[in-house]
């Protein structure tokens, strides 16, 4: 059975530190996805978990959070995801996040949708 894991990714601006600092505009949207992307067999692990226990498991939220001026995450918040213990994993991966410095020492808002589902 193979697992898929699609993020799909709206957003806005970011950081991290083996990436360009965030910019302003599509370019900082691509950085921010880049990073988000390399870090995603981190919610691919979390969503797994889940999956060992029930195997039909689905779920979809709204992620949304926001990137300090120094790269760090703060304030997630994953509106609409049924089960705790996968939100618990997924926040707990996100903080562990570092984005590249923001350009223009701003916060930075971020809104995404997140789907989990398995496919045979």
């Amino acid at each position: 059975m193979k697992l898929i894991f699609f993020i799909l990714v709206f957003l806005f601006i970011t950081s991290c530190s083996s990436y360009p600092p965030i910019k302003q505009g599509e370019e900082g949207t691509k950085t921010i996805r880049r990073v988000l992307l390399d870090n995603k067999s981190a919610f691919r692990s979390c969503y797994e978990k889940e999956l060992q226990k029930d195997p039909d498991y689905v779920d979809e939220c709204d992620l949304s959070f926001t990137i300090e001026p120094d790269g760090t995450v703060i304030n997630v918040r994953l509106e609409g995801m049924k089960n705790d213990t996968l939100k618990k994993c997924i926040i707990d991966e996100l903080n562990s996040i570092k984005f590249p410095l923001v350009e223009n020492k701003s916060q930075i808002e971020i809104i995404q949708p997140l789907n989990f589902f398995k496919k045979d």
